[in-house]
């Protein structure tokens, strides 16, 4: 593969990492901020037991931000072999 394909593959899946980890980041802060519930079965905090915990797509806010870290991890190795 030439060097200027290798570039343009490799740019394009930088930039595809990154609006995964800009749209995770988004939905971490806005949707699902901190107090939105842990790991017990109706959240953490003053009044956590009169609340549900807050799901996205089954996925609680510590789901959700193991797989930004995750997304993360890759960006920079992507970014590395760069």
């Amino acid at each position: 593969m030439k060097r200027v394909n290798l570039n343009f593959v490799v740019d394009g899946a930088a930039m595809f990492l990154m609006l995964l980890l800009l749209s995770t980041g988004l939905l971490i802060t806005f949707r699902l901020p901190p107090g939105s519930g842990g790991h017990l079965p109706f959240g953490r905090g003053l009044g956590a037991l009169d609340r549900p915990i807050d799901v996205v797509g089954g996925l609680t806010r510590h789901d959700w931000g193991e797989i930004h870290l995750w997304i993360a991890c890759a960006f920079l190795a992507l970014l590395v072999f760069h």
